[in-house]
């Protein structure tokens, strides 16, 4: 997950991955330059972006995410 510290939508994607068991990963675009490379690279224009395998999802919801998790 591409994300930043203040955003409230990656602090729910965090909470609802730790409440549920869900390993992630977790790229702070703004404290590391190279999380921030790889963020251009994919062309997103905001946080958080959520990779899983070859889906991607920006922003985040639990519906959302259970269709591209799953």
């Amino acid at each position: 997950m591409y994300s930043t510290e203040w955003c409230g939508y990656g602090k729910n994607a965090r909470n609802y991955s730790k409440k549920n068991n869900i390993a992630f990963t977790e790229y702070d675009i703004e404290k590391k330059a190279e999380a921030k490379k790889r963020y251009k690279k994919l062309g997103a224009t905001g946080v958080p972006v959520i990779v899983i395998g070859n889906k991607r999802m920006h922003g985040f919801s639990e519906q959302g995410f259970e269709r591209i998790y799953k």
